[in-house]
């Protein structure tokens, strides 16, 4: 329902930045611990560093790490797990909760962010 509201909205010409959503539920873990070795997560206040896998999201690297990030519903939709990516690229499947704004300042979601290589998140 929350999709169709929202294609709804933009269809009136509701600005994206307007439109805040909110889902709760359960979240599927994803925590990738097989997968070939893609690079490196460096966290920056915690001064740690710990190899990546490849499906393994950033939340899952600083866990390993022993890095704490904030989260909640592992799905993209709280938000709680903001961070910022000082440096590297990642992929998100959700990140509707991130504003323009916040993607523009490098923020990511930390649940969803899969690295695609070396990265360093403000953490």
């Amino acid at each position: 329902m929350t999709a169709e509201v929202k294609r709804m909205l933009s269809e009136i010409g509701v600005d994206d930045g307007q439109i805040r959503s909110e889902a709760f539920g359960g979240g599927i873990a994803t925590v990738a611990t097989n997968g070939q070795a893609i690079g490196a997560a460096t966290f920056t206040h915690s001064g740690k560093s710990v190899a990546l896998r490849s499906g393994q999201t950033v939340l899952d690297a600083a866990c390993s790490a022993e890095v704490s990030i904030d989260h909640g519903c592992r799905a993209g939709v709280c938000g709680r797990c903001k961070v910022r990516l000082l440096s590297g690229d990642v992929e998100m499947h959700a990140s509707d909760v991130l504003t323009p704004r916040e993607r523009t300042s490098g923020l990511i979601l930390a649940c969803q962010a899969k690295p695609r290589g070396n990265v360093a998140v403000e953490a």
